[in-house]
């Protein structure tokens, strides 16, 4: 996954309001310049599973605006 840029920081899970049937799957990442960021992967019932890169899941599921810049408060 990113090794080159960010250390893995841990996963989170929701289900999305906008959309029926899938779940989300973030991997969050703390990058070199001790930023996050976070990768999105969408598994809908009976479809492939769908990644999302930066801001790529506002497009498709729009009450995740801005998620993969959000700083963590699970320490």
């Amino acid at each position: 996954m990113r090794q080159r840029d960010g250390i893995f920081d841990h996963i989170t899970y929701s289900i999305p309001q906008s959309q029926k049937d899938c779940i989300l799957i973030g991997v969050r990442y703390k990058k070199k310049d001790s930023t996050f960021t976070e990768d999105h992967f969408l598994f809908p019932k009976n479809f492939c599973i769908r990644k999302f890169y930066k801001r790529q899941i506002e497009q498709v599921l729009p009450e995740y605006k801005e998620t993969h810049k959000k700083q963590s408060d699970f320490y």
